[in-house]
This record gives structure tokens, sequence and C-alpha cells, in this order.
């Protein structure tokens, strides 16, 4: 049986099961991970039973004995699914807020990018930059109880414990969900910055973590540390949440996080893809054991769906249908060229591009390209060069048929010329990816999008 599928199983097995293996006075926490035997890890997934203290067998009660092995009917396979029970000594965890910044990630940086110290209501790091569906703008994303759950709650970077003042004030707490997760909007855009220091481009790409899994983060108290995922599916009741994961240092003696690390994002340490530029996010770090190496973190995925957000390029479309410059304290926001549409154009778009022949190409390019691409319309020349191409395409727009039934003008070609020049200019990375653009522009004229992409 393939891992996935048997930790599918065991996972069934859990939730069936979860509220009287809960109710046993020992147990603390349920996951699924390793089991150790001897001190050395196997290759047997299992189910993890975290305890404060594991005594031998023969000094407890017959009572308190958890049992070795676990079986439960799956009406759903027509089978029963068997499950080992590792029992392991796991302390509960704590989050990890406010905490002794040591490392150069205190000081105040516009705009700022993950891996910064932020407070609001507490104090922790600020993990990364992230699209909001329902506002259809770019937020920023950390823990519940590093920035509170008050609307409209000043957000200075760096904290207050940090060194912050009402001055550093740069984004304001726009809304918290049911886990440990709060967003906040920058009061200009020109402070975002899409990277996360010391791993590169930011939140492009999610995935849910997996066992093994080696990963990254950005914390700024500990730094940039590295650590595996060593259990999953974890319930330790932390606002809730019965889906975290563990994650454990790969270097002998120094922490994966402290606090003050609260709020980071941990990353995939490698992109599966050789090709892509950017690695993948699996978590939203809230907290660990501080007397151990570990920390636990709500799998990026859940935090994505409690609080209706996606990755900065799902939103990319949706930027390019806003034109002019935010104000500094926001008396003056964006107009949108879609009114009343804005929510979920880019998805809308997206699925229809992909029922077309040159449109499907064309999607996969702005996957492939995605940072670049997100950085070209966000920055200097290439946001106006593309504002300039797409404010006639898209004004007076109600929908995504109404901007494929556009007929290019001269003018309209002329002006996405110009924007492959910069990008080919400030980003010549694009440049091959390109080159199947430009063979559709020479017979763009008088053409509809829809039957050039078709």
């Amino acid at each position: 049986m393939k891992q996935k599928e048997r930790i599918n199983e065991i996972r069934e097995l859990k939730q069936a099961l979860r509220d009287s293996l809960l109710a046993h006075p020992d147990i603390l926490s349920l996951g699924i991970g390793y089991r150790i035997k001897g001190g050395k890890i196997t290759d047997e997934i299992c189910l993890i039973a975290g305890v404060s203290h594991k005594l031998p067998e023969d000094k407890l009660d017959a009572k308190r004995l958890i049992p070795k092995s676990l079986t439960y009917f799956s009406r759903s396979k027509g089978r029963e699914i068997t499950a080992g029970v590792d029992v392991q000594e796991r302390a509960v965890p704590e989050p990890y807020q406010c905490g002794p910044c040591t490392t150069d990630l205190e000081s105040r940086v516009r705009p700022v990018p993950g891996g910064f110290s932020i407070s609001a209501d507490g104090g922790g790091t600020l993990g990364g930059w992230v699209w909001d569906n329902i506002s259809d703008q770019t937020v920023l994303l950390s823990n519940n109880h590093v920035l509170g759950g008050t609307v409209g709650e000043n957000v200075l970077q760096p904290s207050s414990t940090d060194g912050g003042v009402p001055a550093d004030h740069f984004a304001d707490v726009l809304r918290s969900g049911s886990l440990d997760a709060t967003i906040a909007a920058p009061i200009d855009t020109n402070d975002v910055s899409y990277r996360i220091e010391c791993i590169g481009a930011g939140v492009y790409e999610t995935t849910e973590p997996t066992l093994g899994m080696q990963v990254e983060k950005t914390g700024q108290t500990t730094g940039h540390t590295c650590g595996t995922v060593i259990q999953i599916a974890v319930d330790v009741g932390h606002y809730g949440s019965i889906n975290d994961f563990e994650v454990y240092t790969d270097t002998t003696g120094q922490r994966f996080a402290y606090y003050g690390d609260s709020g980071s994002l941990i990353v995939e340490r490698t992109h599966p893809d050789p090709d892509a530029t950017w690695q993948r996010v699996v978590g939203l770090l809230w907290g660990g054991d501080p007397s151990d190496y570990n920390a636990y973190a709500h799998t990026i995925d859940d935090v994505f769906t409690d609080l209706n957000l996606s990755t900065v390029c799902a939103g990319v479309l949706s930027n390019l249908t806003t034109y002019g410059e935010s104000s500094i304290r926001r008396k003056s926001r964006k107009k949108s060229l879609l009114p009343g549409i804005r929510g979920g154009f880019a998805r809308n778009m997206e699925k229809r591009l992909l029922k077309m022949e040159n449109g499907r190409t064309l999607v996969d390019l702005l996957h492939r390209e995605r940072t670049d691409i997100v950085r070209l319309i966000t920055q200097g020349d290439g946001q106006l060069a593309v504002e300039k191409a797409l404010v006639p395409i898209l004004k007076g727009k109600r929908t995504t048929l109404d901007v494929l039934e556009h007929r290019l003008t001269k003018k309209d070609i002329k002006n996405i010329a110009k924007v492959l020049e910069v990008a080919e200019v400030d980003h010549p990375g694009m440049k091959k990816s390109l080159r199947f653009v430009k063979p559709l522009l020479k017979r763009a004229t008088n053409r509809t999008i829809k039957s050039l992409l078709g």
C-alpha cells in the first residue's frame, strides 16, 4: 500500500476514535508519524499518542495502559482498518509570541518581506504576503496571538518589543478566522515585498506537509532554520485544529523555532519541479515545546480555507484589473476597472483560458514564470506598462466574457509589446517563455482575444 493511502486510512481511524482516545487521562495529543523503537525511527507509519512522561508498562495500572494497536471498521472501504499506536513523550506546546530578537530581523525595513518582526496585540513574525479573496487585495499573514483580531488595529514593523513606535505603523488588522491566523492590509502597497527573507520567493504555491518532508523557515528570533516534518494530522487542541503538523530541527543543538517566531511560514526546502524558481509553502508556525527543538504549525491549506485566501499568483489577474496608486493613508484606494465583479475574476478567467489551445499555453506561462510576473506587475516600469496596456482593454467591461470579446486595436498591440519589452529587460529569465506571445501579436490586429487564444 502506498504511503498516502496508508496515512489516509490512519487519518480516518484517528478521526473516528479521537474522542475516546483523548478522554484517556494520559494522552495529550494525537498525530500520525513513524514508530520509534529502541531510540531509532522505523518505517512503520502509526498513530502517535503524546504523553507527558512515558513509563514502563509494569509501573502503570492496567486501566491506564494505552493499546498497542487499534481497529476500526470503515464503512467507506467495507473492511476493518488496523493501526499501530506508538506512545511518545510530547509536552503541551506553547505559542511562540514576543521573543527576544537576536537577529537583524528586528530592524525596520521597507518594503517588508516575510520573516521580520511585527506586532499589534502581541508580537512575533510576519509570515508572508498572500491574496485575500474577499477584499481582493494583498495582505500580510501571521498568527492571531501575534496580531489579535481587532479590526483596524495598528500593525507595527518592527514590533513594539523591538523598538517599534507609532510612526512604524504600516498595516491594519483586517480579520481573523477560527484558526490561529490573522491578516492585515498594508497602508501603502509600496511597503509590500513578496519575498521571504533568507528563502527567496514568497507565497507563490502551496502544498500539504508530508512525513519526512525537509522544510525551512525564517523567524524574527531564530532566523533561518531547517527541519523535517515528523508528525502530521496532529491534534493538540490549539484553536480547535485537528490537522496541525510538527517539525524537528535538522541541526544538533539548534532550535527550529522559539519565542517570537510565531507567524513564520514554513516552506518545502526543494521544489519537486527542478525548473521552479520558488518553493511551496506548507504551514503557518504557531508554537512549540520551549524545552525541545521542535515547532508546530497549521497547514497552509487549512489557513487559506479558513480565511478565504490564496497565493499572490492567484491574485495577479485581479491586480491587473486595477490602476492607480494607493495613498499612504488609503484615502485613494485603487479603482476597479471591472466594478462589481473583481471577486473571483482571476479564477474565472483562468477556467475559460484553459478551454482554449493558446489559452492553456498562456496559463502555463503565467504559472511557470509566476515570480517574475508578480514583480513585473507590482513594481516600477513593469507596473506602469501593464496598467497602460490593460486600461483600454478592461475599461467598461463587466465580465470575463466581455474581456475575451474585446477586439484588439493597433494601439492595444503596441502597448502589449511595450510590456514584453520591459519584461525582457527587467526580467531576462522570462525571455524564452515570452517567445510564445510575440507571434500571436503579429496576427492580432482587429481580432478578439478569444479568437486569438482559441
